[in-house]
């Protein structure tokens, strides 16, 4: 399942998404909107519910009597949560805080955004090369 909370908004609603792996073959439900919820309790609009559980249903398409069971295996978490991250090159980009890692960036937390300030450029001051030597010294 990949919930990813987008804006929390009617125009950009949280979605939900099921994946499965299942005898070679990837099956997917695609991003699922997430509707209004209960408002009137303050959570749950637009998103997920507050203390959300993940869980899995078996529904086998077979007669009565049969004996089946279901076995759930290789369960991975991957936390999906994307913030901005400044890159070598002055760039921001949004990324997961492992992605960003990876690419020797700065992350400025989960949900945070690419703005004109998130990344300033480094002051740069021209000097010489005698000039640098001697403040050294």
């Amino acid at each position: 399942m990949i919930y990813l909370p987008h804006d929390l908004t009617q125009q950009n609603p949280g979605t939900m998404e099921y994946q499965v792996d299942y005898n070679g073959s990837h099956y997917t439900s695609g991003p699922l909107p997430f509707d209004e919820g209960n408002g009137s309790e303050g959570y749950g609009t637009w998103g997920i519910l507050d203390d959300a559980s993940v869980g899995g249903h078996f529904q086998p398409l077979v007669g009565p009597g049969a004996d089946l069971r279901a076995d759930w295996s290789n369960i991975d978490f991957e936390d999906l949560s994307t913030g901005a991250c400044c890159l070598g090159d002055g760039s921001c980009a949004l990324l997961t805080a492992s992605a960003c890692a990876a690419q020797n960036g700065v992350y400025h937390g989960d949900n945070s955004v690419c703005d004109s300030n998130t990344c300033p450029p480094v002051p740069v001051r021209e000097s010489t090369w005698g000039a640098i030597k001697h403040s050294f010294k």
